[in-house]
């Protein structure tokens, strides 16, 4: 019964607003971002404008639950490409890290793949519990730094 409870009220949540407002949320985003200028498809509209746009849209200020919209629209074209960097060097951290230890890398593997199952569900750079994420992966590639990397 408590099962049933449960699995109805997911149901329910996706069959009304399509993920928990995720439909509104996006939709919202998206076109704020097409009605921008160009300076602002560059450089963004601000920090945490997100915001402000799902306040209009649901009445309650949220994230945009999405890093590439949440990103792409606070910090524009230029910040987009600067997460992306910053995910792909850790990726090529990882090939590193995979031949100085197998196990470490492997942790480091499994980081990154919760970080791009996190990043189009919820969002990681403005989510707190991700900073677990960052600590693990930084812990791995400090531990392996001297090994991998050689001395500066």
């Amino acid at each position: 019964m408590f099962i049933d409870n449960k699995i109805e009220t997911i149901l329910y949540r996706f069959d009304q607003e399509g993920g928990s407002g995720r439909d509104i949320i996006y939709n919202s985003i998206i076109e704020n971002i097409l009605e921008g200028d160009f300076f602002q498809l560059i450089f963004g509209h601000g920090f945490f404008s997100t915001v402000d746009i799902t306040k209009k849209a649901l009445g309650q200020g949220q994230m945009g639950h999405s890093d590439f919209l949440e990103v792409l629209h606070d910090l524009g074209l230029l910040g987009l490409f600067v997460y992306c960097f910053i995910y792909f060097s850790f990726v090529k951290v990882y090939f590193v890290v995979k031949k100085v230890n197998k196990e470490d890398a492997f942790v480091l593997l499994l980081c990154l793949l919760l970080w791009v199952l996190k990043m189009s569900m919820s969002g990681v750079i403005m989510s707190k519990d991700c900073v677990f994420i960052f600590i693990t992966m930084g812990i791995i590639i400090g531990k392996n730094y001297k090994q991998a990397f050689g001395s500066v």
